[in-house]
């Protein structure tokens, strides 16, 4: 599963869902980077349903600008059969003053997991493809979730309605964007460990729109046979490539628009199927968690600019739980940021009038009172060999 984001120095991605291991559930969790003084807080926006494996996207409001995540489809991985049919955003509530899940009408046209998705139509639209209907059985069908233009973010409508089939039923695959028109399927499996080395290239379907997308063509053959992998369309300082990683197979790459066959890439930094991933300003590729024995890591794949190569680097950042089949969800409104992840509120009053004393070596206590956070202010006072002096501050 794969959500292709931009980010700035500071962003914020929520992590949705997913399992710890089979059959267990985890809820919310934020990832800041680049803003150390903020402390996240993600117990307003807890998921409405137990999920994992679903599909998932961030798109700008056509009249606000503002983003708007969005979830659709999915198990309960506590029951892995019942699969969901309903998409929820993440929008502001006027009534509550909080943000909150809300659900879509109308539902998906199939209840679906594992399926793989890309956003397509300027931003508006998410094609969900593929995915599992039951036990290890896979579905060609695909649909199109579509915001629809609105004068309040809060008041977003949708619809839904039936994609082009897939060549072949398919889940645990990827979808990756080449450009506006043509989108590759990579890899995936249609039934029990029955990995598939295929790629093809698909029309881009055009939401609202009758007309029959072009026939699939098939792709270059992969190396490993895979699923449950993740994948992203890179640039390096020459081209931009196809990159997909883990899923019962090291990395491997592709140069769009080349004709050549793929490329094993550098080795995973450790052995991993079912994380999460994003692309960061077509650059870098962020992958979080999944199957492994360090499940909390996040690793990064870049092009390396002095070494002219492709590297991975682990990130100091880590996940508060392992987690995998989750979904990740970058966040950008700046209200959605501050309710989530609060600026600290410094309050402190310092006492000028402080008497003279004798000759020393002094020490000011500043105490900080983080009050988004109910952190207690702390009376302080220091004395030092050569003199005394005390300081008292109302915090």
């Amino acid at each position: 599963m794969s959500i292709f984001v931009t980010i700035d120095n500071s962003e914020l991605f929520l992590i949705v869902g997913g399992e710890v291991m089979p059959g267990s559930y985890v809820s919310v969790e934020a990832v800041l980077f680049g803003d150390e003084s903020r402390i996240c807080n993600t117990s307003g926006v807890n998921y409405p349903q137990k999920i994992s494996s679903a599909s998932a996207a961030v798109w700008v409001h056509p009249k606000t600008n503002k983003t708007v995540p969005i979830i659709c489809g999915g198990n309960d991985p506590r029951h892995t059969l019942t699969k969901w049919n309903t998409c929820h955003f993440l929008s502001f509530q006027n009534g509550t003053d909080q943000w909150n899940w809300t659900q879509v009408d109308p539902v998906l046209t199939q209840a679906r997991d594992q399926a793989a998705s890309i956003v397509i139509d300027n931003g508006k639209t998410l094609w969900i493809t593929g995915g599992t209907k039951a036990y290890y059985q896979g579905l060609r069908s695909t649909e199109l979730i579509s915001i629809l233009d609105q004068d309040d973010e809060s008041e977003s409508s949708f619809a839904i309605q039936a994609g082009p089939d897939l060549p072949l039923d398919i889940y645990g695959h990827c979808l990756v964007k080449l450009n506006s028109s043509t989108a590759m399927l990579i890899g995936g499996q249609w039934a029990a460990r029955r990995f598939k080395k295929s790629t093809y290239l698909l029309s881009i379907p055009q939401s609202g729109s009758n007309k029959e997308s072009a026939r699939p063509i098939k792709g270059p053959w992969l190396n490993v046979a895979r699923s449950e992998h993740t994948c992203g369309v890179l640039r390096d300082h020459l081209d931009r490539q196809v990159v997909i990683a883990g899923g019962r197979g090291s990395t491997e790459m592709l140069v769009v628009g080349s004709g050549q066959d793929w490329t094993p890439g550098p080795p995973c930094p450790t052995e991993t199927a079912s994380s999460t991933t994003t692309t960061v300003d077509g650059k870098k590729l962020l992958v979080f968690g999944g199957w492994s024995l360090e499940g909390k890591l996040i690793h990064q794949f870049h092009f390396d600019q002095e070494r002219e190569a492709w590297t991975w680097t682990r990130l100091d950042q880590r996940l508060e739980m392992s987690r995998t089949k989750s979904m990740v969800l970058r966040v950008d409104n700046a209200d959605m940021i501050d309710s989530i992840c609060p600026m600290p509120v410094y309050d402190y009053e310092i006492d000028n009038d402080i008497e003279p004393s004798a000759p020393g070596i002094y020490l000011d206590i500043l105490t900080v009172s983080f009050e988004a956070y109910h952190y207690q202010p702390v009376q302080m006072s220091l004395l030092l060999p050569l003199g005394r002096r005390e300081t008292e501050l109302d915090a």
